[in-house]
Parts: C-alpha cells; sequence; structure tokens
C-alpha cells in the first residue's frame, strides 16, 4: 500500500502538468458543452498521421520529439451561454506565461501563435483560431525544429516557382 501511495505522489505531478492550465481550464469550461469538439493524442500517433497524408518526411523531421497534441473546437454560442469571453481566455494565456509569436487576420478570421518555453525541449505550443461562428484551441507539447520546417517552405517555393 505505502508503494502505492509513493508511485502515485511521484507520477500526479507528470500527470496533471500533462497540458497548460491554460488549455485546463478552457477545457473545464467547455468539455460537456453542445457541439465541442475535444481530441487529445500522443506524438507518436500524430507522426503517423503525418506519415500517412504527406509525400515527404520534413514534416515528420521537423516534429519529431513531438510528445502530445490536444484540439478543442467550441461553438462562439457556448461561449455567450456560460458568459465567457474569448478575450479574456486570450489574456489567461498569457498569465500563463505563455509569448505571442504570431498573429494573422484574414478574412475576419484570426490566428493566434504562442509559445511557452520548457525544460530540455519540451515547449508548449498553443494556436488560437478564431472563425465567425467557433474557436479552435490547438496544443502541442514538445519541440518542432523551425529551421526544418522553413526549409520545407523554402522548397516548396521553388517547386511552384519551377512549374
Amino acid at each position: 500500500m505505502k508503494k502505492l501511495l509513493l508511485i502515485t505522489l511521484i507520477l500526479l505531478p507528470v500527470i496533471t502538468n500533462a497540458q497548460s492550465d491554460s488549455f485546463s481550464s478552457l477545457r473545464e469550461n467547455f468539455e460537456d458543452g453542445q457541439d465541442v469538439v475535444h481530441v487529445s493524442i500522443s506524438g507518436f500517433l500524430m507522426r503517423t498521421a503525418i506519415w500517412i497524408m504527406e509525400e515527404d518526411d520534413s514534416w515528420i523531421d521537423a516534429a519529431e520529439s513531438v510528445k502530445s497534441f490536444r484540439f478543442m473546437n467550441i461553438p462562439k454560442s457556448e461561449f455567450d451561454a456560460k458568459g465567457l469571453r474569448l478575450n479574456s481566455f486570450r489574456k489567461f494565456v498569457m498569465k500563463d506565461n505563455f509569448q505571442q509569436l504570431l498573429t494573422v487576420k484574414e478574412n475576419g478570421d484570426w490566428v493566434e501563435f504562442y509559445m511557452q518555453e520548457g525544460e530540455r525541449n519540451r515547449n508548449r505550443y498553443l494556436v488560437i483560431a478564431e472563425a465567425e461562428d467557433e474557436v479552435s484551441v490547438f496544443e502541442l507539447t514538445g519541440y518542432i525544429d523551425l529551421e526544418k520546417l522553413a526549409l520545407r517552405n523554402k522548397k516548396q517555393i521553388e517547386v511552384k516557382s519551377n512549374l
């Protein structure tokens, strides 16, 4: 019994730290909502899906140390029903030690990229995509090699210009 209690106490911080406070709060507030979608997969499964969908391995190489991927899609009506605002979530993300990397606005849709630095290639990347009637939030834990992704995009641009 003592061993079980000791193992539980050792593993509890690892289990509870599996996602950011921001994503946990979002999930707790909306997981029971109507038409809310929540998906959580391991890094291995994500890389396997990329491998199946992609012709080249550059995405897999760039995301080789991804540990987990979480996704939520929430209708904006759920924010209204719970009396919550997306701007409040954005403020909470910043208080959760995420740094805003990039904001893109296109055709009335907003996409924001955030990163929370961790130890030994265990960063957290958070993406908030706001459309007219829904909000999608992605959280990825691990390390993404941005140089490899940039190289991949450069190669794609070269191929398109040669066509």
